[in-house]
């Protein structure tokens, strides 16, 4: 398979065709403390502040672990809430559980529609969720 790679979104990006284009829409760089392993994207971070923090990561896709130029790309925009719990005895927040393979491929032909489930759990007994917030960009 491909090498995928991640990275932080940049203002100024050139699209194939040449057109430069904010990959970020302004929120590049605006989760303090968090950092990116591009090779495997996974990013950590230390809750310091409390509050919501918007993130805009990028994608990138290679046939050959030592290209420069990707395949493809594709942007991930995310919100992030730090918050203070309400429980001294839960200090297991929830997590993003895969439904596919790491790695896994998904063929979708042109004009078709493709649903994925995302599914989280829960790290403390007594514990639920209580709203999971999703947005899409128009026509996804």
């Amino acid at each position: 398979g491909d090498t995928v790679k991640c990275r932080g979104a940049s203002a100024t990006a050139t699209v194939p065709i040449g057109v430069v284009a904010d990959k970020c829409a302004g929120i590049c760089n605006t989760f303090p403390g968090a950092t990116l392993a591009t090779d495997n994207c996974t990013m950590s971070y230390t809750a310091s502040v409390v509050g919501f923090w918007a993130v805009s990561l990028m994608m990138e896709d290679y046939e050959f672990t030592w290209q420069t130029t990707p395949l493809s790309a594709t942007s991930l925009q995310f919100l992030v809430q730090l918050y203070t719990s309400r429980s001294s005895s839960c200090i297991v927040g929830p997590a993003y559980t895969e439904n596919r393979p790491v790695g896994a491929c998904v063929g979708v032909d042109i004009n078709q529609t493709v649903v994925e489930t995302a599914t989280f759990s829960v790290g403390c007994t007594g514990v639920t969720f209580s709203d999971v917030l999703t947005t899409s960009p128009p026509g996804i």
